[in-house]
């Protein structure tokens, strides 16, 4: 592989990790304040605990379909 390809994938390989990472991290979010709303705890507890703003954990409540 020539010096041009290696850094070509080494910057893709890189890129992919980071992505895989946020995705990771996206997932772990959702789980958390799935959790959260499941046990009925309330928007400003949620918040408080996990760092997101209410407009967040509103979206991701939208995206699990739960209501509190």
């Amino acid at each position: 592989m020539t010096k041009l390809g290696r850094e070509y994938w080494q910057e893709a390989h890189d890129t992919g990790k980071i992505e895989g990472i946020e995705e990771g991290r996206d997932e772990e979010r959702l789980r958390v304040v799935e959790n959260c709303l499941r046990k009925g705890m309330d928007l400003d507890s949620i918040v408080s605990c996990t760092g997101l703003t209410p407009e967040e954990v509103r979206e991701l409540q939208d995206r699990i379909s739960i209501t509190t």
